[in-house]
């Protein structure tokens, strides 16, 4: 259960970057959705190659979702919940995902939704690198009807890189193993959607020049499947959002 705050200035479309996050990041997560494909075409919408389920496991948590539901609507904020049950020992667990403020801007038509959980992973990558810059890969959810970027989570920075205080140049090294768990993880939702890097105490959170460069070949590769491209630049009191 995906839920909107009474006043819904937390949007289904900014949490669920929240949720696909929890889903990476905690072990219950690691199969919740690695069986997702089934023999059922349902329609267009989200997930449309649906499964087979048992009349009883549709009345379980049909009962749960209905009762849960009345209950959280009650009150005014925001929610997320999953329930997993075990099929041996009839088991529901529930898994709630901690909520954090949902951002938004605006960059080439497109906007581009991260929370303040994902700001401070940031920050905690670039402090943990200091005095040498460092990135990596961004993980998000493109939607190309609403023109939204949610962006869910980050890739390790790979060990190949090549980084100094001055510099930073991105490896390749476990990139493409680590996409497809990602792949595998979130049926498939989340990908990849562009770079990360920060700037030293002084910068602006601003393209330099090679990061104009970088970001125009990754709008060429990109655009060839008619996806943006993304890059995140992080600085000590503020983050620098572009989109080509």
């Amino acid at each position: 259960m995906i839920l909107e705050d009474s006043e819904r200035s937390q949007r289904i479309d900014g949490l669920v970057g929240q949720y696909y996050r929890a889903i990476l990041e905690n072990g219950w997560g690691q199969e919740y959705l690695a069986e997702h494909l089934g023999d059922c075409w349902v329609g267009g919408g989200c997930r449309d190659i649906s499964v087979r389920m048992s009349n009883e496991c549709i009345h379980t948590h049909a009962g749960i979702l209905s009762r849960q539901l009345r209950q959280s609507v009650a009150q005014p904020h925001a929610r997320i919940c999953v329930w997993k049950s075990d099929d041996k020992s009839g088991a529901v667990t529930a898994h709630e995902v901690e909520l954090a403020e949902v951002y938004f801007t605006e960059s080439a038509g497109w906007t581009v939704k991260y929370d303040v959980a994902l700001v401070e992973k940031l920050r905690m990558s670039r402090c943990c690198a200091l005095p040498k810059e460092t990135g990596s890969a961004i993980l998000g959810v493109t939607d190309l009807k609403t023109k939204n970027i949610v962006i869910v989570d980050l890739l390790p920075t790979p060990p190949d890189s090549d980084f100094s205080p001055s510099h930073f140049i991105w490896g390749q090294e476990g990139q493409a193993q680590a996409l497809e768990e990602v792949h595998k993880h979130t049926a498939r939702a989340v990908d990849y959607v562009g770079e990360w890097h920060f700037h030293p105490d002084g910068c602006p959170a601003w393209p330099s020049n090679n990061d104009e460069k970088l970001l125009d070949t990754l709008h060429w590769k990109m655009s060839a499947e008619g996806l943006p491209a993304l890059m995140v630049i992080v600085r000590q009191t503020d983050v620098g959002i572009f989109v080509r």
